[in-house]
C-alpha cells in the first residue's frame, strides 16, 4: 500500500511501504504446478503466469476489452526457448497489482502465435492454456526498440523497484518494496548484460568439477538443470540422493535429487545453471532494479 505524509512546508510526498501480493498455485496444462498472479489491466482482471525467466507483461488481446489498453501502432514479437513465437503490438495501459498502480505501463498485446517446426504444437500454457498471459519479472531489458521490460519498477512510488519472490507452494507471494532489514537477510550478486549473476555448481556422479556460468532462476522451468556446450559432459539425470552444490557469491546451497527436485545435466546452446520452480521451493529471491542485483536466501 501507499500513504501520504506531509513535508516541512505542508507538501504531501508519496511514501512507498512494503506490500505483500499473494500468488496462486495453478495446475499447468501438463500437470505441473505453476505460479499465477492476479492483476488488473485497465478495468479487466486477469490471472497470468509469473515468470522470473523473462521480462515484460504479455497478454492475449482477445481476453481484454478493446479500451483496456491503448495500442501504439508499433509491432511487437519475440518468443521463448520452447519454439513459441508471438506476434502482436506494443500498448500502454493502467496496471494494478495488489494495491499498487501504474499508468501508461508498456505491455504487449498478443494477437497471434505460432510454433517453430521443432517446437511443441497446440495451445501454449501461458497464452490460452492455463493462463491468458505471462508476467516476466526479471531484470533483463528488451533489445532497443523492442517490448517490454518488467512493469514492476514503473508502479507508483517506486514500490516495484525492489521485490522478493517466495515461490513456496505452501504460501507463494511477491513482496514489493521489502524493508532494509528483510533485504539484508539476502546475499546479493551483481548481474551481467543478460540479467543473471554468475555461479558455480558440482553434481554428484555427473559433474565432479566446478562448472561455472550464468545462474538463471526460472519459475517457468521444472527442476535444476545444468546446460553444457560440450556433449561429452551431458551426462543425463542425477541418481536419487545425489547432491548438487550451488555457489553464488558468498552463498551456497545443496539440492538433493529425488526430494521433489529433478537434477540433470544436458547439452544446450550456452553454458548455464537453471534453477527451476521445484528447486525454488528451497530458496527465496530478491530482485533489485536500481542496483542491478539478485539476492538469494535459503529457507
Amino acid at each position: 500500500m501507499r500513504r501520504l505524509i506531509g513535508g516541512a512546508a505542508g507538501q504531501a510526498f508519496l511514501l512507498a511501504v512494503s506490500m505483500v501480493v499473494p500468488l496462486h498455485v495453478v495446475q499447468g496444462t501438463h500437470g505441473e504446478p505453476r505460479l499465477g498472479i492476479d492483476l488488473t489491466i485497465g478495468s479487466d482482471p486477469v490471472r497470468v503466469l509469473v515468470d522470473t525467466g523473462s521480462s515484460g507483461l504479455r497478454v492475449l488481446a482477445k481476453v481484454l476489452h478493446p479500451d483496456a489498453a491503448r495500442r501504439s501502432g508499433h509491432s511487437a514479437g519475440g518468443g521463448y526457448g520452447s519454439g513459441l513465437r508471438l506476434q502482436g503490438e506494443e500498448a500502454y495501459a493502467a496496471l494494478t497489482i495488489g494495491g499498487a498502480h501504474g499508468d501508461g505501463v508498456p505491455i504487449e498485446l498478443v494477437d497471434s502465435y505460432h510454433f517453430e517446426d521443432n517446437g511443441p504444437q497446440g495451445t501454449p500454457e501461458m497464452f490460452g492454456g492455463a493462463f491468458p498471459g505471462i508476467l516476466g519479472i526479471n531484470l533483463d531489458s528488451p533489445p532497443r526498440g523492442a517490448c517490454c521490460m518488467s512493469p514492476l519498477p514503473g508502479l507508483s512510488g517506486g514500490i516495484g523497484k525492489r521485490y522478493i519472490l517466495r515461490a513456496s507452494f505452501r504460501g507463494p507471494q511477491l513482496i514489493l518494496n521489502p524493508d532494509d532489514a528483510l533485504a539484508q537477510t539476502f546475499t546479493m550478486a551483481d548481474v551481467g548484460d543478460n540479467g543473471w549473476p554468475q555461479g558455480c555448481i558440482t553434481v554428484d556422479g555427473l559433474l565432479t568439477y566446478d562448472f561455472c556460468g550464468e545462474v538463471l532462476f526460472d519459475t517457468g522451468s521444472p527442476g535444476l538443470t545444468v546446460l553444457v556446450t560440450n556433449p561429452v559432459d551431458a551426462t543425463g539425470y542425477a541418481a536419487p540422493g545425489a547432491v548438487a552444490h550451488l555457489r553464488l557469491a558468498q552463498w551456497d546451497h545443496d539440492f538433493t535429487a529425488g526430494h521433489g527436485v529433478r537434477i540433470d545435466v544436458r547439452q544446450g546452446p550456452f553454458s548455464a545453471i537453471i534453477v527451476g520452480l521445484s528447486a525454488l521451493q528451497q530458496i527465496d529471491l530478491l530482485f533489485d532494479f536500481d542496483r542491478r542485483q539478485i539476492g538469494v536466501r535459503s529457507r
